[in-house]
């Protein structure tokens, strides 16, 4: 045993991550799809709200009210279509916050293109939701730099003023001449018989065959170098003479000048966009909320889900979780909503094996972080304060690395969590806890836990157990399931487990309903007959549950 473990080692985060494992929380939150690369770095850097935060999230929760009421079907894949064709311009932005970059054309165009297709929204009767803040004058003013703003495209001539003009007919007249001078030289080859023909590359090509004194003629040309020669076609380079090589040298010289216009403009235009940046950032975030936004709205339409709400109350209304609901749909089965209405802050969930008190505790568990994200909930309603974590816990195997069975691993977790909701509030959940040791024993520290879980003031803790002293325990909110609504008939000896199963699910009423205190189900060895036990071994079972373990097997 390694002395050295104590209460301290399980994490302190508001999810930790065996009962994120445990709820499918990786693939529900997965789930969630922003389309734009800002809406997904806001996500992978979102925190829930925590006890505090209740303000916040309120306006968080109201707006997706507001959004799920007013955005149709259609308004909001068309507008998730024009946000996935935006560019991604808050690194951009960034990096002209910190002067560590000029525009290029092309950077250019994206910041163009942004506002442009902004502004054309805007105009719209229709607001999308994070724009509303936004004004035409303020998108006109952000896009008034770049020039032409009735263009879709961006080039530099659209900044053009007379030194750049300049520059540029210097240039171009320059390179009219050096092209004139390239293509008269090539005529006058060609109308001596010469078979040559320029290549898109500017290389020349000379096709063969031809007479062997041309051939040797064109090798012998001073101006012209063999690249490469096959039996079909020989490929050469033209070797500028003094005319051609001053023309050369001129438009170089021409365009290095009009390269430094260019330059020059671009810098002006940096430093137009830093001087608007609050504006700019005010134009991605407002695109970043937009995605946040229509994509809770998305995600709300596919799970069929409600608006969470904060409240002291912690109450719960035909919740889902969509994973296992996915799941049994394509089964052919369908998911028992989970009904938990104002419940206590001590709740005791009892009932037949197979009966979804495992899923119970996980779908309130997920139920829980859906809200403190500020995501909508696959539920009818939810209310919830908030907390500051969520644990599960369940029997676990041995943890080799520790030197801990299963029994010490649950000793550890019960008494980190409850050193933890010490001075915090959080949600406990506990699942079978005392099933790793002996069932006597077991009870006993079941029922001690109990005790210590009712003097936690902050905290809401439900607990699933199958022992006779937890159904009858006085001091807690009892919950249970309603078990197996019939007794197994059929002769099912040569049925398959999925036949057995989908008899069982069939037969068992996962509904959970109020309880006063008081026995336990007892339905295993019903279950356990569904599941296929031999009569012979239940027989026994039976009579040895009748005597209260007094018959000699």
């Amino acid at each position: 045993m390694n002395e050295n473990i104590t209460w301290r080692s399980v994490s302190r985060s508001f999810l930790d991550e065996k009962t994120a494992e445990k709820i499918g929380w990786k693939e529900v939150f997965a789930a969630w799809q922003p389309v734009t690369a800002g809406g997904v770095r806001f996500k992978e850097n979102l925190r829930p709200y925590l006890p505090g935060n209740e303000v916040d999230l309120l306006h968080v929760h109201e707006l997706l009210a507001l959004d799920l009421q007013r955005i149709s079907p259609e308004e909001l894949r068309r507008w998730r279509e024009w946000l996935r064709q935006l560019p991604d311009i808050q690194p951009l932005l960034a990096s002209l916050a910190l002067d560590t970059l000029e525009l290029t054309p092309k950077t250019a165009l994206w910041l163009k293109q942004t506002v442009q297709s902004t502004l054309h929204l805007l105009k719209e009767s229709q607001i999308p939701p994070g724009l509303d803040y936004l004004t035409i004058s303020d998108m006109e003013s952000l896009l008034k730099p770049f020039g032409h703003p009735e263009l879709s495209h961006f080039a530099v001539q659209h900044l053009a003023d007379s030194f750049y003009l300049e520059a540029q007919h210097e240039e171009r007249e320059i390179k009219k001449k050096l092209t004139q001078y390239q293509t008269e030289w090539l005529k006058t080859l060609q109308k001596q018989g010469w078979p040559l023909y320029q290549r898109p590359d500017s290389t020349l090509m000379l096709s063969l065959p031809v007479h062997r004194d041309l051939l040797e003629l064109v090798k012998s040309t001073p101006n012209l170098r063999v690249l490469r020669e096959t039996p079909f076609e020989i490929i050469l380079q033209r070797v500028p003479d003094d005319v051609e090589s001053e023309l050369l040298v001129a438009w170089e010289n021409a365009f290095a000048k009009l390269q430094q216009e260019t330059d020059r403009l671009l810098a002006q235009l940096t430093e137009q966009v830093q001087r608007q940046l609050q504006s700019w950032n005010r134009l991605a975030d407002a695109l970043q909320e937009m995605d946040i936004r229509l994509s809770k709205v998305a995600l709300a339409r596919v799970w069929q889900g409600v608006v969470p709400s904060v409240s002291e109350r912690w109450s719960l209304r035909e919740a889902r979780h969509p994973l296992l609901a996915e799941q049994l749909q394509q089964q052919g089965r369908s998911f028992v909503a989970i009904d938990l209405p104002n419940v206590g802050t001590l709740n005791v969930i009892t009932g037949s094996n197979m009966g979804g008190k495992s899923v119970t505790l996980c779908v309130i568990a997920l139920m829980q972080c859906l809200l403190q994200y500020g995501l909508p909930v696959p539920a009818v309603s939810f209310t919830a304060p908030l907390l500051t974590g969520v644990r599960l816990l369940f029997a676990a195997g041995t943890q080799m690395e520790h030197g801990l069975s299963a029994f010490g691993q649950e000793v550890v977790g019960w008494g980190s969590v409850l050193e933890e909701a010490e001075h915090q509030a959080l949600l406990l959940l506990f699942d079978e806890p005392g099933c790793t040791t002996n069932p006597q024993e077991g009870e006993a520290l079941v029922h001690g836990l109990l005790h210590k879980l009712s003097g936690l003031q902050d905290s809401i803790v439900f607990l699933a157990s199958h022992y006779a002293s937890v159904a009858a325990y006085q001091g807690a909110a009892h919950w249970r399931v309603r078990g197996l609504s019939s007794v197994l008939h059929q002769d099912m000896q040569n049925a398959t487990l999925a036949e057995r199963l989908r008899f069982l699910a069939a037969a068992m009423d996962y509904r959970l309903e109020r309880r006063q205190p008081g026995q336990g189900v007892q339905e295993a060895l019903e279950v356990a007959k569904w599941l296929g036990l031999p009569d012979s071994l239940l027989q026994v079972a039976r009579r040895y549950q009748e005597t209260e373990g007094r018959m000699n097997i």
